[in-house]
């Protein structure tokens, strides 16, 4: 006897039973998964990860003085750039538009294979020449078939087809369906209403390697490319405490996307070169202007100086005069400088209002300014004025950060403007000072002579003009010097590769296990879903994971075509099974007594009755004293393959007996087999249900008990008719009959509760199995019976 666990879930015993009933569906399943992972991985496009790494240097900002850090405490400036808007910075489209200007990208080469097609970059056969100035078709695919090594065919057809125009940059027209098909020269142009452009073939190849290939191209624009690998581009840090970036870019080209990178972390680096080096640019050229103005004047007056010295035969003055111009040339280029510094003042007074952005502004240190303070605030503001572009130039502009930075410009640009107001005052005071005292210095100087007041104002004014071109000199040098020792904070530390051994792209490893996995739990779950929705049980493994009450047996097909398979065919699968059940049945019982067994089902046509005479005639064959009641009191068709096997006729049965209209020796048959009496259902009676639960059901029991070794008793289906109830009262062991394919899984299952809350002791009895292990000897086959 067997207990099956309730559990309904599929537990490992189950799955292996179950991959062995259906291993052949499985084996296939998971070949065919396996087949198409193999094409997967051998046609899809291979996409390879390329990627770059560059360090961000912090820079400092000349903030290492008392005010700048008092500034930065206030929050009007910040110690260090600010790395992410770096990161946004590294994929804005101004950087990726310039780097794709620089590369050949217009044109995307193809090769075509037999599922899929390969970009040829820098290995095409052929190169496509553009004639810029003409209208080209975008968004469309040239196929190209090369013929011999002067002539291909070149087809197109498209639908909805923009034209683009090179020169203005835009769309000028779309077409809605074009077709362009024809053989054509190389090196020669290609005219068309819409197109204008010439084929070279590659004078390195070969062009018997070239034979019955197909080739196509197609016509980028640097938008659709900007738009392109900005959509691909991913720029990360990876590592949160280090100012490093990441560049990647998954593509199908890794080539393409090495050259791609390298040019946008040159371009990078660059410009912020570039960036770093304006502001000695602005202020070499402020430099220049003001030089071309003050070398006039000086020019002026050192012709003067001559012709005066000339024509006075002047060769030298008195110690008093040159003490005089000495003094004098030291009040003067005192003066210079301050003069040059208001012009300072006023020219950034004047950039505030005629400018919003600032980038352009020159920074006072680079005038030989050199208040902290004024520094720190000018610096500050054009390095947020380069974040706000970039946020700007990033389609950032709902950003709050980019908000909070509008408000620190404004805030920085007041704190100037106040700066400029109070340095003008303390110039104009210093100015005057030094007015004052000139002055004084020229009332000393007309006491000399004529000729040597004279001379003395003239060398006067050219030592002014010389004391400030020699100035404006020293702080171009400064600014040359300072534009050429630029170093870019950014270093590539990392050069594009191809990140790890290979493509990223199909997996392959991944994608045969995924397909075994998919091959094998998929028809499982098919299966599985199967056996659970329908409403009868289509396998032993389904039936026994339902079944919580002991099964005694399972019972092969009978496929004999008689119902008394036992006794016709002794020497076949049925009848072995027969024969193992009544085994079992004797180990149930455990006293020597009188056993009765009731068999019945929860619906008809299960199979009881068939159950019930040949588990008899096993019995009797035993030579155990046997009587079989058939003791369905509603149908009588078990009377009719039953009664040929009786040796009496009796037309008496059940219902005569308990209805007191026959004695219970008239109403048992004898059979053709030794030791199997029989009693038949006798005539329908209208009240089966009184009957069977009549005292005389209880008299005819206990008389029978005293006679036979076995009582079996085949009564209706219990899980349809409660008839079967009564006669459990004075039965030993109920036997539930499941048949494969009928027994409805509800009926049963409600039957078989009903039967444990009850504590009616009860088994199950598995029938109409096909496919049932014979034994190992192979000494039974139904083939020789």
């Amino acid at each position: 006897m067997k207990k099956i666990s309730t559990h309904e879930t599929l537990d490992v015993n189950y799955f292996i039973r179950f991959v062995k009933k259906h291993w052949l569906v499985i084996a296939m399943c998971s070949i065919l998964s396996l087949a198409f992972a193999y094409v997967i991985n051998k046609y899809s496009i291979k996409v390879y990860e390329v990627s770059t790494s560059i360090v961000i240097n912090e820079e400092s900002g000349g903030l290492a003085d008392a005010s700048a850090q008092l500034l930065n405490e206030f929050g009007f400036i910040s110690n260090n750039k600010s790395f992410a808007n770096e990161l946004l910075a590294l994929k804005s489209t101004p950087l990726i538009s310039e780097t794709i200007e620089k590369l050949d990208f217009q044109i995307s080469y193809f090769e075509h294979e037999l599922f899929s097609k390969r970009e040829l970059y820098k290995s095409s056969p052929f190169l496509i020449i553009l004639d810029k100035n003409y209208q080209q078709p975008i968004s469309a695919t040239f196929y190209i078939k090369i013929i011999d090594s002067s002539t291909c065919e070149i087809t197109m057809d498209h639908e909805d087809v923009g034209i683009y125009s090179f020169v203005s940059g835009n769309i000028v027209q779309r077409v809605q369906k074009l077709h362009f098909k024809e053989h054509v020269d190389f090196d020669k142009y290609i005219y068309s209403d819409y197109m204008r452009f010439k084929i070279l073939l590659n004078s390195s190849v070969d062009f018997e390697d070239l034979k019955d290939k197909k080739y196509s191209f197609h016509i980028n624009t640097n938008g659709a490319l900007v738009r392109n690998y900005k959509r691909k581009l991913v720029v990360i840090p990876p590592d949160l405490e280090a100012t490093v970036a990441e560049i990647k870019l998954k593509t199908e080209n890794p080539v393409k996307a090495i050259d791609f990178l390298n040019t946008l972390t040159a371009t990078y680096v660059d410009r912020e070169l570039e960036r770093k080096r304006h502001t000695s640019v602005r202020t070499i050229e402020y430099i220049n202007d003001q030089l071309e103005i003050i070398g006039d004047s000086l020019a002026r007056a050192e012709q003067n100086l001559q012709s005066f010295k000339t024509r006075n035969e002047v060769t030298d003055i008195s110690m008093q005069s040159g003490q005089f111009i000495e003094d004098m040339r030291e009040l003067e280029s005192q003066k210079a400088i301050l003069n040059v510094n208001t012009e300072y003042y006023q020219y950034v007074k004047n950039y505030f209002n005629h400018n919003k952005e600032f980038n352009e502004l020159i920074a006072p240190s680079a005038m030989g300014i050199n208040d902290p303070m004024l520094n720190n605030l000018i610096d500050e503001l054009i390095r947020l004025n380069s974040e706000r572009v970039s946020f700007i130039e990033n389609n950032q502009e709902k950003s709050p950060y980019l908000k909070k930075i509008n408000i620190r410009i404004e805030n920085l640009r007041k704190m100037v403007s106040e700066n400029i107001s109070y340095y003008e005052e303390t110039n104009a005071i210093k100015l005057a000072d030094l007015n004052s005292r000139i002055g004084r210095l020229s009332s000393e100087i007309r006491k000399l002579p004529a000729t040597q007041r004279t001379l003395i104002g003239i060398e006067r004014k050219f030592n002014v003009n010389d004391a400030i071109y020699t100035y404006l000199l020293e702080k171009r040098a400064e600014a040359e010097i300072a534009k050429a020792s630029y170093q870019p904070d950014t270093e590539i530390i990392e050069p594009s590769v191809i990140a790890g051994t290979g493509p990223i792209s199909p997996k392959k490893t991944l994608n045969y296990m995924i397909a075994l996995i998919l091959g094998i739990f998929i028809p499982v779950i098919f299966i599985r879903i199967k056996e659970l929705t329908q409403t009868t049980y289509s396998s032993v493994l389904e039936a026994e994971s339902s079944i919580e009450l002991p099964v005694l047996c399972k019972i092969s097909t009978n496929n004999k075509g008689c119902e008394n398979v036992v006794e016709r065919y002794p020497q076949t699968q049925v009848s072995e099974n027969f024969r193992h059940l009544n085994v079992s049945l004797k180990y149930f019982f455990k006293d020597n007594s009188c056993k009765t067994i009731l068999i019945s089902s929860s619906v008809g046509g299960e199979g009881k009755s068939f159950i019930a005479l040949n588990s008899a005639i096993t019995f009797a064959n035993s030579g155990y004293k046997t009587i079989l009641l058939a003791f369905d009191l509603r149908k009588n068709q078990f009377s009719k393959y039953l009664s040929e096997y009786t040796e009496h006729r009796k037309k008496a049965g059940l219902t005569e007996f308990i209805s007191q209209q026959a004695t219970l020796d008239e109403v048992i048959g004898q059979t053709k087999t030794k030791n199997l009496d029989v009693i038949l259902s006798g005539e329908l009676a209208p009240n089966p249900s009184e009957l069977i639960s009549s005292d005389q059901t209880t008299v005819m029991f206990e008389k029978l008990k005293e006679k036979y070794d076995y009582i079996i008793v085949d009564t209706s289906p219990i899980g349809l008719i409660s008839d079967g109830y009564h006669l459990i009262n004075h039965c030993d062991l109920s036997m539930i009959i499941l048949r494969m394919k009928i027994s409805p899984k509800s009926e049963f299952k409600s039957l078989q509760q009903d039967l444990i809350n009850k504590g009616i002791k009860s088994c199950v009895v598995l029938n109409d199995i096909t496919k049932l292990k014979k034994d190992g000897y192979g000494y039974y086959d139904d083939r020789k019976n």
